[in-house]
């Protein structure tokens, strides 16, 4: 006996018309103009050493020619894992602009921008329909809600670090194509009889993947959607279920991906640390982000993990504390559908980043938060609308959205420079080892590049200082010894550098720096050895072949000077100045 499905009961209160068309754009254009005015310093931000050279500044993959290697960039891992829709973004803007910082920047801010408007729209739908099912409340006006729940997330300091950060173009992104996937979704359920024959469902289906391919958080959407048909108060469970099929398969490809690719290696990253304290560090954690949801003050870029031998007391009582509010929240609130919604879409959005599965350098970072307070959002929106004294509420929220306004507004220039961002960092974990070498490694880099030599010496001297084996600490030294004339210490810096572990193009340019200022302190037939290393590993490097032929020349070795030269000729680096040179030797 064949059985039709019964369609889920729809609500009137969704038009299906696009988003575009169905939003009140007084609120749209105030949400932008607001956004806009608080975020706009990040407009003259620089990229910092933070993984932007990984990403974009020293990326030669997304550097290509525009489109030449499209499949080099879809398959390309960072930090072991892919991120492809993030870099071809990135590849595009390089292929326009090059490494000008400021359309990085507009383009991340925009896209901010365009999911504050996909948060006002999604707000205002969910609410409505909990609202049409709730009696004892009296009613709000949704369009006022959703502007609200938008505002805060647009300017809540705790963004900061996914906006200001290039690098989080793929949170962004991510969270772009996650929003348009839910809202799809819900115009699929509130407007189809059979969901999975609605273009809607599809696009969100396409947008789920979008979302994969920026950043690989949005695997937990499924569940998500779950939560929003429990919260939207669906009673068939099983066909809600079945309908989430296709999204829970993509969802398992991309979890056992994870796991192959970067679950194997969590254990490398907190060798010291055992199962249990990480269970403790991710209470820790997610105390920390409660916390700082409602009061987002000394915010970092990097938070220290505890002495391994020392944990503080507060890691061991927050576990029990959590205990007690989970109690608390089931024994009173159980029935309460705004609540469980809010704080399961919180706990699924942030859960992949919590310590006990995703050990990182850092023991928090902000940036995890940039969807997930969503649910946040709603719960105390909605309950601020029912606040009895709500004149006295409103001035006091108006208060609070001020101050919000104003910290995101100097915390987005903290990101402006790598001297800021690293000199904030090390004020904020000032006896944190680990992160005295990451700042002490891209504070040197950053006087490097603007030529402060004297800063460059003194920041690599502390990473030295800290940790010997790491090369960038002698190399970036060495090479601020050699702008600053002190050619010993330059070569002294480079010979501990060769000490290191090294790739081998490392070692080629460590020996061709250390070679040119052995040539400069006339230590001819030294710097010829180092050269003879540099072309047995790069014979066509005509630079290389120069450098040692005038070597050979001041130890009068003219038959090897002008086979080095006629080397060059050869490579196609054949000036009249070589050849004039060739036969001023050949005269002598």
């Amino acid at each position: 006996m064949n059985k039709k499905h019964k369609a889920i009961q729809k609500t009137t209160h969704l038009s299906p018309q696009p988003i575009l068309l169905n939003l009140d754009w007084k609120y749209v254009i105030l949400l932008v103009l607001i956004g806009s005015i608080v975020w706009h310093p990040v407009l003259k931000n620089a990229f910092v050493n933070w993984d932007d050279g990984e990403y974009l500044v020293k990326n030669l993959v997304v550097q290509k020619p525009f489109l030449s290697n499209f499949w080099e960039l879809v398959t390309y891992k960072i930090n072991n894992f892919h991120v492809p829709l993030t870099l071809l973004s990135f590849h595009i803007e390089f292929a326009i602009f090059g490494l000008k910082p400021f359309p990085y920047h507009l383009n991340n801010l925009l896209i901010h921008l365009a999911n504050v408007v996909l948060v006002y729209y999604l707000a205002k739908r969910l609410i409505s329909n909990y609202q049409s099912q709730i009696t004892e409340n009296k009613p709000i006006n949704m369009q006022l809600f959703g502007f609200i729940v938008a505002l805060v997330f647009a300017v809540h300091p705790m963004n900061v670090e996914s906006v200001a950060w290039i690098t989080e173009r793929k949170d962004l992104l991510s969270t772009f194509f996650l929003l348009l996937s839910i809202n799809y979704y819900l115009s699929a359920f509130y407007h189809s009889q059979n969901i999975l024959q609605s273009k809607n469902y599809w696009l969100a289906f396409l947008c789920f993947i979008l979302s994969l391919l920026a950043k690989p958080q949005a695997i937990f959407l499924p569940i998500i959607l779950l939560l929003i048909d429990y919260f939207l108060g669906v009673k068939k469970v099983k066909l809600s279920i079945l309908q989430k099929i296709p999204f829970f398969l993509i969802s398992l490809l991309v979890g056992i991906y994870l796991l192959t690719n970067v679950g194997t290696k969590v254990l490398a990253y907190l060798p010291t640390y055992s199962f249990f304290d990480r269970i403790l560090f991710s209470f820790y954690q997610l105390a920390l982000y409660i916390f700082k949801f409602f009061f987002p003050i000394k915010l970092s870029a990097y938070y220290a993990y505890p002495d391994s031998n020392a944990i503080p007391i507060l890691y061991y009582i927050i576990p029990f504390v959590w205990i007690g509010l989970i109690a608390l929240i089931y024994w009173k609130f159980r029935t309460n559908r705004l609540i469980i919604f809010g704080s399961l879409f919180y706990l699924f959005n942030v859960i992949m980043f919590m310590q006990i599965f995703s050990a990182n350098t850092s023991l928090a970072y902000e940036r995890f938060n940039y969807l997930a307070y969503f649910g946040l959002y709603l719960i105390g929106v909605y309950y601020i609308f029912h606040i009895s004294t709500w004149q006295y509420t409103w001035i006091v929220f108006s208060l609070y959205m001020s101050i919000l306004c104003l910290m995101t507004f100097q915390r987005t220039q903290i990101w402006k420079d790598d001297k800021s961002l690293f000199t904030d960092m090390i004020q904020k974990n000032p006896s944190d080892f680990e992160m005295q070498k990451i700042a002490a490694k891209s504070l040197g880099e950053y006087a490097n590049t603007h030529n402060d030599f004297q800063e460059a010496i003194v920041q690599y001297g502390k990473l030295i200082a800290l940790d010997a084996s790491i090369a960038e600490g002698h190399l970036g030294r060495g090479f601020a010894y050699s702008n600053t004339g002190n050619l010993l210490g330059a070569v002294q810096d480079f010979s501990n550098a060769l000490k290191c572990r090294l790739s081998d193009s490392e070692k080629i340019n460590i020996l061709f720096n250390r070679g040119t200022c052995l040539m400069d302190l006339k230590q001819f037939q030294s710097a010829i050895n180092d050269y003879s290393v540099v072309i047995q590993f790069a014979p066509n490097s005509i630079g290389t072949y120069q450098n040692r032929a005038l070597c050979f020349e001041n130890l009068k070795q003219y038959d090897k000077a002008i086979a080095d030269y006629q080397q060059i000729i050869k490579l196609g680096g054949g000036t009249q100045a070589i050849y004039n040179r060739i036969q001023k030797l050949q005269n002598l």
